[in-house]
């Protein structure tokens, strides 16, 4: 079987995988198991390591994005939750976006950078968070792949195919993260 070939950019293929590089050489999951060839092997430990690396990470930027706003609106411990929570992550973007370029209105220079950081947040979001978590993650030839489908598109996508591909993201979603309090906050850079 050729192998499938991989980038480390994260480019989204809508070329079909075939059911066994999804399934290694077994053509059916039952098939699969019976032979004792099961895909979720510890040959992909990188890969899950990947994943949940990214999650993480993810979840560090979706918390500094609450924080931003709770500090923004000077919220106590006891209403931070009940008021932040309510967001879901593109919600909570635009919210603090729309609260930081009010606090800011008259600084360009700030302004601009709040709407170019909550646009890659957005981007982070749309274009790697949900692919990784919505995807349907199978085990091919060349190692996992994650298949997606976008709500908007409808169309399928195999948007990851290496675990280099996903730690760029996740360095992505870090450096955002850090962004978050030097943009809003008013933070020095290190």
């Amino acid at each position: 079987m050729a192998k499938r070939p991989t980038s480390a950019k994260a480019t989204p293929t809508t070329e079909a995988i075939p059911m066994e590089m999804a399934w290694g050489t077994a053509t059916n999951p039952a098939a699969a198991a019976d032979s004792g060839a099961m895909p979720w092997d510890v040959a992909d430990a990188k890969f899950c390591l990947a994943i949940g690396r990214f999650v993480v990470a993810f979840s560090q930027l979706e918390f500094s994005l609450r924080f931003a706003l709770g500090a923004a609106l000077q919220l106590t411990d006891e209403q931070f939750d009940a008021v932040t929570a309510t967001y879901d992550f593109s919600a909570l973007c635009r919210v603090t976006k729309a609260v930081y370029l009010a606090k800011h209105a008259g600084d360009d220079e700030r302004c601009r950078a709040i709407e170019d950081l909550m646009n890659r947040c957005l981007g982070l979001h749309e274009n790697a968070r949900n692919p990784i978590m919505h995807a349907t993650w199978s085990l091919a030839a060349t190692g996992r792949v994650a298949r997606h489908v976008s709500r908007q598109k409808h169309r399928v996508t195999y948007p990851f195919t290496t675990p280099k591909q996903l730690a760029e993201q996740t360095e992505a979603v870090m450096h955002a993260t850090t962004e978050v309090f030097v943009v809003c906050g008013g933070m020095k850079s290190a």
